[in-house]
């Protein structure tokens, strides 16, 4: 079951990501959707960090964007800060949350720079 939500939700995020499906068609649909950012089974939380890449800007997915950026993986947390700078999401907690990270990670490593180019364009 878990692996068919996952591929729904990657399907869903091609959808949205081709231009086939608007932000009002979201809106038919958002309430079976929303459940899932709000507590996702392990095997959906890559698909949904994806698929919050294309959605439409929320409240509820800038929430689960953010927990994953604080206590995912850092796979899981790079990919989520794609999502936020994808979306345009912007804030003050983003933005302490990245330094934050910035303070354990080495001088050259990749997510490093994503961190500092996000931070240089959101100031």
């Amino acid at each position: 079951k878990t692996a068919s939500q996952a591929e729904c939700q990657r399907a869903l995020t091609h959808l949205f990501r081709r231009q086939i499906f608007s932000p009002s068609d979201y809106a038919r649909f958002e309430n079976a959707v929303r459940p899932y950012f709000a507590a996702p089974a392990a095997a959906l939380i890559f698909p949904l960090i994806f698929a919050a890449a294309y959605l439409p800007q929320r409240p509820y997915i800038e929430s689960f964007l953010l927990k994953q950026l604080a206590a995912g993986t850092r796979g899981n947390a790079s990919w989520a800060l794609f999502a936020i700078a994808e979306r345009g999401y912007r804030s003050d907690t983003i933005r302490a949350l990245l330094h934050e990270k910035l303070s354990g990670l080495g001088k050259k490593s990749a997510f490093r720079r994503d961190i500092l180019d996000y931070l240089a364009q959101s100031d």
